[in-house]
C-alpha cells in the first residue's frame, strides 16, 4: 500500500478526493476534457451500482450529473493489463440499467459519458483524448444518436492543435509539476487533503477493506478449485500438489466446503 502521504492526483482516492471535494474543479477537468460546458449538480467518488442483488456490481470512482441531466463517469486508470474498452461497455449498460426501471420508454435514457484518464497511452496512437461515438460504418458521416460517448485519456500524446489548458493539465498527470492555474489548485487540494487525519485514516481504513475483499475472492476460489478436484476423485495429496500448498490447508478448505 502507497503510503498516505505519497499520494498524488494520480493514485485512485487522491482523485476522487479532489474532484468530489471540489465540483467545481471537476467541472473546469471535464471541460477541458470535452470541449464543452459542464455545469455539475450533483457529484458523488466511489458510487456503487448494483442492477440485480446477485448480479456483478461496479463502483465507480467519480460520477457526477450536470445541469443538462447528463451522467459523466469518470474513472483513473494507472494499470494497462485491463480492457478498457469492455469495461467501458460494461460501465455504460450498468448506467443505463440504473436509470430506467421497468415500463419507461427508452427516451428516458439520458446522455452518459464514460471517461478513463489513463496514464499511459491504451491504444497507442499517440493521440492525447481518444473520443469515441457510434458511427455507421458505411457512411462515416452517419452518427448513432444513442447519446453515449466514452473517452480515453493518454497524457503523453502528441498536443498540437489542442488548447494550452489541456496541454498543461496532459503535462501533470504525466508528473509535472503545475505550470498554470488549474493545474495549482489540483495540486493545492491534494495537499490540503494529505494535511487532513480525518481523510489519511479513511485511505487506511479502504486500503483494510480493499484487502480483506481480495482475500476473500481468493479464498472463494481456492474453495471453488478444490471442490473440482474433490468432485474428481483427487484425493488431499494430489490436491495440495496441484494447488501448490499443504495438506493441512486442502483439509480445512474441504471441511468449509461441507460446512456449506
Amino acid at each position: 500500500m502507497k503510503p498516505f502521504q505519497e499520494l498524488t492526483f494520480t493514485d485512485n482516492f487522491m482523485f476522487c478526493k479532489v474532484l468530489t471535494l471540489n465540483p467545481h474543479l471537476c467541472e473546469e477537468m471535464l471541460q477541458l476534457i470535452l470541449g464543452k460546458r459542464v455545469c455539475i449538480v450533483t457529484e458523488q467518488d466511489q458510487k456503487s451500482i448494483q442492477v440485480t442483488p446477485d448480479g456483478k456490481g461496479v463502483r465507480m470512482d467519480v460520477y457526477v450529473e450536470d445541469e443538462d441531466n447528463a451522467i459523466y463517469d469518470i474513472e483513473m486508470q494507472t494499470t494497462s493489463e485491463m480492457n478498457l474498452p469492455k469495461r467501458s461497455r460494461y460501465y455504460q449498460g450498468i448506467i443505463d440499467m440504473n436509470i430506467i426501471e421497468a415500463g419507461m420508454d427508452y427516451n428516458e435514457l439520458r446522455q452518459s459519458f464514460v471517461i478513463f484518464i489513463c496514464t499511459f497511452d491504451y491504444f497507442k496512437r499517440g493521440i492525447p483524448v481518444y473520443t469515441f461515438r457510434s458511427i455507421c460504418e458505411e457512411q462515416r458521416d452517419l452518427i448513432l444518436e444513442d447519446d453515449t460517448v466514452k473517452c480515453f485519456i493518454n497524457p503523453y500524446g502528441e498536443c498540437q492543435g489542442m488548447s494550452d489548458g489541456v496541454r498543461r493539465f496532459l503535462h501533470f498527470l504525466a508528473g509535472d509539476a503545475p505550470d498554470d492555474m488549474f493545474t495549482a489548485r489540483l495540486q493545492k487540494e491534494v495537499e490540503m487533503i494529505k494535511d487532513n487525519p480525518k481523510f489519511g485514516i479513511e485511505y487506511m481504513s479502504i486500503n483494510a477493506r480493499d484487502a480483506d475483499m481480495r482475500e476473500e475472492g481468493r479464498r472463494e476460489a481456492e474453495i471453488t478449485m478444490a471442490k473440482k478436484k474433490l468432485d474428481k476423485g483427487k484425493n488431499f495429496a494430489e490436491i495440495a500438489d496441484e494447488m501448490e500448498t499443504t495438506e493441512d490447508y486442502v483439509r480445512r478448505l474441504v471441511e468449509q466446503i461441507e460446512s456449506q
